[in-house]
């Protein structure tokens, strides 16, 4: 799924060049508030599609709709294939895709765990608050039938139970690249209405919590990492001090 994540999508495809085949970017014709939303213009060579967000008023229903609609779309599009369901700020670390491309269907289809990066690629969360992995939801490879046959079937419910083997190499959740006025874009767009507040949308806050170097909610503090993609050097505004 692709919404705002421009600079993340930037490293994205540099970082997995020549490991995935094909990029499908999967947008809704309305935000997850119900609201239209202006399609974003995608990378030449990306396979960009928008999905019509009908027959839904929950926020997470329509989440949920879209991401196992970009899994229908990426199927009907290029079939027989493994496919990634990640969103635009999710990197998976091109060995993990390599050793489950290399190992399936012997393994089975497979987690591709990634540690959550905010502002700055090499800012990372704290390892007390995302053992063994940033998030709960994580990018997930199969093919079609392996989500379809997981139980609760579908790509939402695969993230949410991370039912499958995870690869070893941890890749990158590139969250909130882009600064401040990026993050406000987020809060009004997407199912954040727990910050969707005048106290979290106050973009002066956000600098400053940039500046500080802590997470824009304020959950933990941001620690300096070496663990960054290899790629990342040709995107030096994106690597803070």
């Amino acid at each position: 799924m692709f919404a705002y994540e421009h600079e993340a999508f930037r490293v994205r495809l540099a970082e997995l060049a020549g490991v995935v085949d094909e990029h499908v970017a999967v947008q809704g014709d309305k935000t997850f508030r119900g609201e239209p939303r202006i399609i974003e213009e995608l990378p030449d060579g990306v396979h960009a599609c928008t999905v019509q967000m009908i027959g839904h008023e929950n926020p997470w229903a329509l989440e949920t709709y879209l991401r196992d609609s970009s899994l229908t779309v990426a199927a009907d599009m290029f079939p027989d294939c493994l496919y990634m369901v990640c969103d635009g700020d999710e990197i998976p670390h091109p060995d993990a895709i390599r050793q489950a491309v290399e190992e399936y269907p012997v393994k089975g289809p497979r987690l591709l765990p990634v540690r959550y990066h905010e502002w700055f690629g090499n800012w990372r969360a704290p390892d007390d608050w995302q053992p063994p992995y940033a998030h709960m939801v994580q990018p997930h490879i199969g093919r079609l039938e392996d989500f379809l046959a997981a139980d609760p079937p579908g790509a939402t419910e695969v993230r949410r139970l991370r039912p499958w083997l995870p690869c070893d190499a941890v890749g990158w959740h590139l969250s909130n690249l882009g600064g401040p006025g990026m993050v406000f874009d987020k809060f009004g767009q997407f199912c954040h209405s727990e910050v969707d507040n005048r106290r979290d949308r106050d973009i002066v806050r956000m600098r400053r919590q940039m500046a500080l170097r802590r997470d824009v909610i304020d959950r933990f503090p941001l620690v300096k990492t070496d663990d960054v993609p290899s790629t990342l050097g040709q995107f030096p505004h994106l690597i803070g001090e």
